[in-house]
């Protein structure tokens, strides 16, 4: 855990030193979108979480006696990165929904989304065959970490959700597991930190690559420390809440649900 600590603690310190830039950089190339409440705010400040998280996992890399794990993180984290900025960049609004952009490419057109599924697929694949134990582990592993990063896409339609439910399923997997790498998700808590407050202000915008990167590393840490049951346990959720998301909305069960409902609205401005 102190390794992780000290890579949460230099991710805070990066993230922090680059904020200011970044936002700068989103204002002056126009890089916004209209939030729920109608606002055009500043879109991917979650650039500052990839910038965060490669200088973070990079430190502990050079100092483990056992890299290959954070090459494997590394590579799959810059690649779901990557397709999230092309993502906040061209996304295509008016297409909702995983089923949507699916239905685009069946019928032979690609959108963002339809690619951002392609390459998280094939980055979740790769990923996975680092440390799978058999091809039902493969399998479980690759749909994991699928499911987790559109599922952060599933939650980020309002001020620091994807945020908080990020930290609170970090928790979960920090109580739950015993495996030492359960602690990986401190790579990104350092620099969600600096930007948790401005995201809940709508000050800017998560986007695409912040929600991928979220639930990237999720899918990544609880595929690396759960075992096979735990990880069906997890998937079958996950599923639910997808299929949930496809018949109604998520938002308007949250509303409904006055816990829920608190836990959503900590530290976001009066609607």
């Amino acid at each position: 855990m102190i390794l992780y600590l000290l890579g949460g603690i230099i991710s805070f310190f990066v993230s922090f030193f680059w904020k200011s830039f970044i936002v700068e950089f989103l204002i002056s190339h126009n890089i916004k979108a209209v939030n729920y409440n109608k606002k055009e705010i500043p879109a991917g400040i979650g650039i500052l979480l990839l910038l965060s998280g490669v200088v973070s996992s990079s430190f502990i890399l050079f100092i483990t006696d056992q890299p290959m794990m954070y090459y494997v993180y590394l590579f799959g984290l810059s690649l779901v990165g990557f397709v999230g900025i092309l993502d906040d960049l061209v996304g295509e609004d008016k297409i909702k929904g995983l089923k949507g952009h699916l239905s685009k490419m069946y019928q032979g057109e690609l959108t963002s989304g339809g690619l951002k599924a392609i390459i998280g697929g094939l980055a979740a694949l790769y990923v996975s065959f680092s440390f799978s134990m058999s091809l039902i582990d493969l399998l479980l592993n690759t749909l994991i970490i699928l499911f987790f990063i559109n599922s952060m896409n599933l939650f980020d339609v309002r001020p620091g959700r994807a945020i908080k439910i990020f930290l609170l399923t970090s928790m979960l997997i920090w109580i739950f597991s015993k495996a030492p790498d359960r602690f990986l998700t401190l790579l990104l808590t350092g620099g969600i930190l600096t930007i948790i407050k401005g995201d809940l202000k709508e000050e800017y915008i998560l986007g695409d690559v912040g929600a991928n990167i979220l639930g990237y590393t999720l899918g990544f840490t609880s595929a690396i420390s759960f075992n096979m049951m735990n990880k069906v346990i997890i998937i079958a959720l996950l599923m639910i809440l997808h299929i949930i998301a496809e018949i109604t909305s998520i938002s308007l069960i949250i509303n409904r649900n006055p816990v829920l409902k608190y836990i959503d609205g900590i530290g976001r401005l009066k609607e």
